[in-house]
């Protein structure tokens, strides 16, 4: 409840505790209860760049229950999103926030990246906002869907299944805040639930986790330009 994560994202009133309340008990229940699963996964397209390595774990996972109902979940509040406000809703997204989350955000780098809990952002800060940078964002999205296929497929620990959803998120996509990140502190609340005993690399990497959103905010000296 006192986070770093939790704090932030209550300050800046964002949707953070939403998703991560979609993202985390969703990979808990994939398995279980694949429907519930289903609907937790729809309702979190209202942000679907966070949904990424969702898809990879429930096809690693053979979810195929819970991807069904997902996939009617998406479509239904498509319909009523459609319905309510209009073809625009689409067109809009399209037109104007898909180019910020992607080729616009090379311009925002250089005095956002204290917000940005994503890679792109920092290590533009060190490369330039070219090539190079974005060569780094995409071993890093690579790197995360490679270990969540790995996890996902081989451990049955839904623990770790979170973990790795939650934690790899912020690795896939160049545009993601501090805000974005209680599902990786719930994720480690979890993690850390289901052991009888932590060592203490997981301790380390546990706290490391929760107070990321501090080291980034607070703007570390070798990150700058």
């Amino acid at each position: 409840a006192v986070a770093p994560t939790t704090v932030f994202t209550i300050m800046a009133g964002q949707n953070g505790l939403l998703t991560g309340a979609l993202i985390v008990p969703g990979m808990v229940l994939m398995q279980s209860r694949p429907y519930v699963a289903g609907v937790l996964f729809g309702v979190l397209t209202v942000k679907p760049h966070l949904g990424l390595l969702v898809i990879v774990s429930i096809i690693a996972a053979r979810a195929w229950r819970c991807a069904a109902t997902a996939i009617a979940t998406a479509l239904a509040l498509a319909l009523l999103a459609t319905q309510a406000y209009g073809v625009e809703a689409w067109t809009g997204t399209l037109q104007d926030t898909l180019p910020v989350l992607t080729r616009g955000i090379g311009s925002v780098a250089a005095y956002w990246a204290t917000g940005f809990t994503s890679v792109f952002p920092h290590a533009a800060m060190v490369l330039g906002a070219g090539v190079l940078a974005w060569g780094v964002q995409i071993a890093a999205a690579l790197l995360a869907v490679a270990a969540t296929w790995r996890v996902c497929r081989q451990s049955k620990d839904v623990a770790e299944r979170a973990a790795i959803v939650g934690v790899g998120t912020m690795l896939t996509f160049p545009y993601l805040f501090f805000y974005d990140l209680p599902m990786v502190t719930l994720a480690a609340a979890l993690y850390e639930r289901s052991r009888p005993q932590l060592s203490r690399l997981d301790v380390v990497l546990l706290v490391a986790l929760v107070f990321t959103p501090l080291l980034v905010i607070s703007g570390i000296p070798v990150l700058a330009p």
